[in-house]
């Protein structure tokens, strides 16, 4: 196996990388799909859409689709990262492929605002237009870009423009990308550093562009699990029951303590803060916890949690200045024109 080959280009790849956007990274993190493998598990989706040829591999673009929009649509609805520092010359306020995760173009071809949970989900026919686009708008110029860095077997770029007689440097979208199965055993065998490398320039790459978000590193990681609280602050959290029961910090009501309730709400959201405190926790209801959801709360709320948090005792390192600022940037860099989360005084009725 050419491992020091692959690795260079790697290296090369990563040393020299000056680009405006993530395409590129995202695009590499997609490739390292291509294994049967990974994580000693077996892929359980895209087989369709490669093909093996005796030491060949051929790959259909709908298969590095999946990844690489899963990652935007993820980045874009639960993170709200910006992936490029300004916008580009087709009026997109970043970069072109979140136009497919809004609104409108998911009511058109009737999708969910929320992404799929997994991977295989993305393979669904339903999926196919949006696919499409994001192969056909989004992902031209990183394989224009990538064609002659050795990632796959180099594509002769004939299409010319019609203007300058020059070769334009793209290469066709409806033919498979072809690898030797050496370089798929490459991705197989170094998966993890290879993962490693990408995602740490890929955060110091999306660090400057946004400033002020907290754990950006874990964020780029995408499957970040919530956590527990510790065992002094659990027990101290669980003194806001009375008996059996608990009033929602949402809607003042009162319910009997079950095996989905209380649920425990971050106030400034997890997907922004992706770390779990005392000083942000509060019980609620699955009703308003579902409500909430990754919405801010308004000021009202933020100040009744303030007033709460100077009753706590295991608070170490909570400020109510510290708090106050993580609010404001919340609601500056990741809340932006939603509506904030209001006191539930009637239930019933939609915020």
């Amino acid at each position: 196996m050419n491992d020091k080959k692959y690795f260079d280009n790697f290296i090369t790849f990563l040393s020299n990388y000056h680009a405006a956007g993530t395409y590129q990274f995202v695009f590499i993190k997609s490739l390292l799909y291509l294994p049967e493998q990974r994580d000693g598990k077996e892929r359980q989706w895209g087989s369709q859409l490669i093909h093996r040829y005796k030491n060949k591999v051929e790959v259909d673009l709908d298969f590095l689709a999946v990844p690489f929009t899963k990652y935007y649509w993820d980045m874009f609805y639960r993170f709200r990262l910006r992936q490029a520092a300004v916008g580009n010359q087709y009026g997109d306020k970043d970069i072109s492929i979140h136009k497919f995760f809004e609104k409108d173009y998911l009511q058109k071809h009737n999708l969910d605002e929320k992404p799929p949970k997994d991977l295989e989900d993305l393979v669904d026919d339903k999926f196919a237009p949006l696919r499409k686009d994001v192969i056909r708008r989004s992902m031209r110029e990183v394989l224009r870009a990538l064609n002659d860095r050795g990632f796959w077997q180099k594509y002769p770029t004939t299409k010319r423009n019609l203007k300058t007689g020059r070769k334009s440097g793209y290469i066709p979208i409806t033919l498979p990308l072809k690898f030797d199965i050496e370089q798929i055993e490459f991705f197989q065998t170094y998966d993890k550093i290879l993962e490693n490398a990408v995602n740490y320039e890929l955060t110091l790459h999306l660090e400057k562009i946004n400033k002020f978000v907290p754990q950006v590193a874990k964020k780029v990681l995408i499957e970040i699990p919530r956590g527990n609280l510790p065992d002094k602050e659990k027990k101290e959290y669980k003194k806001l029951y009375k008996n059996q029961f608990f009033t929602c910090f949402y809607c003042n009501k009162e319910f009997q303590v079950g095996e989905n309730q209380p649920a425990r709400d971050h106030v400034v959201p997890f997907d922004y803060v992706l770390s779990d405190e005392l000083y942000n926790s509060v019980p609620a209801c699955i009703i308003c916890n579902s409500k909430k959801s990754n919405l801010l709360p308004d000021e009202e709320i933020l100040k009744k949690v303030i007033k709460r948090n100077e009753t706590l005792e295991n608070t170490e390192g909570y400020t109510q200045k510290e708090f106050e600022k993580l609010y404001r940037y919340c609601k500056e860099r990741y809340h932006g024109d939603r509506p904030l989360f209001h006191f539930q005084y009637n239930r019933d009725v939609a915020i």
